[in-house]
C-alpha cells in the first residue's frame, strides 16, 4: 500500500477536524482529545480545513434564498443596496416584512449625525414602514417629497389618517402614564412620556385646525390650489 504524503496526511486530519468541529458539533478539546493532539493543534487544523476549502457552508434557512437574490439584483442592475425578505404566504398583510426591513434601514439613516437629504415617496407600504419608526429627534436631516402636487380633499383625507394615527399614539402614551402615576413613581421619570405627549396633543390640535381649513377654503391661497385640478373643458 502506498504510504501517504505527509500533505496528504494532513489534510485528511484537517477534515477529520473540520468535520468534527462543523458538523459533529464538537469543542475543540473534543476533537484534541479524539485525534490525540494538542488543542491549539486541533485549531489549526480546523483553519487548515477551511482555508484548503474542504469545508463548505450552506446556510438551509429561506433567509438564504432572499440574501442571494438580493446580491444577484444589486450587481445585475448596480444598486447601492437591495433587501429581500421572506414573506408570509398567510398573511393578508402585503407589507409585512418590507415594512420592518425599510423602518431599520430607514432609522439607520436617520441616526447618522452626518446631514443628508431623505426624498420619500408615497404609498401603503412606506406608510407602514414610517409607523414602525420609534419618535427622533434628526434636526441635522431634511425630507423633501418626491410626490408632485395632490388635490386639496386628497390632502386633507392624508392628514385624517395622521390624526388617527396620532390619537392612538396619544391613547397608549396616556395609558403607560396613568399606570405609572397609578405606582406612584416620582415625575422625574415620566418626563420623557410627559413631553411626548405634549409634542403629540400639539400636532394633532395643529393637523386638526389644518384638515378644517383646507376643507372650508379658509387656508390662504387653496383657491389657487383648487383650481389646479378643476376640470378642463375637454375633460368635463
Amino acid at each position: 500500500m502506498a504510504k501517504r504524503s505527509d500533505t496528504q496526511g494532513r489534510l485528511d486530519d484537517a477534515a477529520r477536524a473540520g468535520w468534527l468541529y462543523y458538523v459533529a458539533g464538537n469543542t475543540q478539546d473534543q476533537i484534541a482529545a479524539k485525534l490525540g493532539v494538542s488543542r491549539q493543534t486541533a485549531q489549526r487544523l480546523v483553519s487548515l480545513a477551511v482555508s484548503e476549502r474542504l469545508i463548505k457552508v450552506r446556510l438551509d434557512h429561506p433567509i438564504a434564498k432572499c440574501l442571494d437574490l438580493s446580491q444577484r439584483l444589486i450587481a445585475k442592475h448596480g444598486l447601492q443596496l437591495c433587501e429581500v425578505v421572506p414573506a408570509d404566504p398567510t398573511s393578508p398583510s402585503t407589507t409585512l416584512g418590507v415594512a420592518e426591513a425599510m423602518a431599520a434601514e430607514l432609522e439607520r439613516r436617520l441616526q447618522s449625525q452626518h446631514p443628508i437629504v431623505v426624498a420619500m415617496g408615497s404609498g401603503r407600504t412606506l406608510r407602514a414602514a414610517v409607523e414602525q419608526l420609534p419618535p427622533m429627534e434628526c434636526p441635522q436631516h431634511k425630507i423633501v417629497s418626491l410626490v408632485g402636487n395632490i388635490a386639496p380633499d386628497e390632502a386633507a383625507n392624508l392628514l385624517e389618517r395622521r390624526c388617527e394615527t396620532l390619537t392612538l399614539q396619544l391613547t397608549a402614551a396616556r395609558s403607560v402614564l396613568a399606570l405609572t402615576r397609578e405606582k406612584q413613581l416620582p415625575r422625574l421619570f415620566v418626563i420623557d412620556r410627559e413631553y411626548r405627549i405634549a409634542l403629540h396633543e400639539t400636532e394633532l390640535a395643529w393637523v386638526r385646525t389644518l384638515i378644517a381649513e383646507i376643507r372650508s377654503g379658509q387656508l390662504e391661497g387653496s383657491d389657487r390650489w383648487r383650481s389646479w385640478f378643476a376640470p378642463t373643458a375637454d375633460e368635463t
